[in-house]
C-alpha cells in the first residue's frame, strides 16, 4: 500500500519551501557580509515582489525592427 497523494504533495511542498528558504537566507546572508551588489538584491526583490524585470517593448519598437521573421529565418537557415 503505498502513500497517499496528499503525503506526497506536502512533501514535495516542503522540500521546496525549505530550498527557498535556503537560497533566500544564502543571498541575504552574502548581502549582509557585502558578498553580493546592490544591483542583485534589487532584482531578486523585484522577482519576489512578483515584478517583471524585463524591458518593455511597445508597439512602435517591434514595427520599426529592420528584420522581418522571414529575413531572419532565412538569415539564420542560410538560404
Amino acid at each position: 500500500m503505498g502513500l497517499p497523494i496528499d503525503t506526497m504533495k506536502a512533501s514535495s511542498d516542503r522540500h521546496l519551501a525549505l530550498f527557498a528558504f535556503v537560497v533566500y537566507g544564502l543571498v541575504m546572508f552574502l548581502k549582509a557580509l557585502g558578498y553580493v551588489s546592490v544591483e542583485l538584491a534589487n532584482f531578486l526583490s523585484q522577482i519576489e515582489k512578483g515584478v517583471n524585470p524585463a524591458p518593455v517593448v511597445d508597439e512602435k519598437q517591434f514595427l520599426v525592427c529592420h528584420y522581418s521573421i522571414d529575413q531572419a529565418y532565412r538569415g539564420i537557415s542560410g538560404n
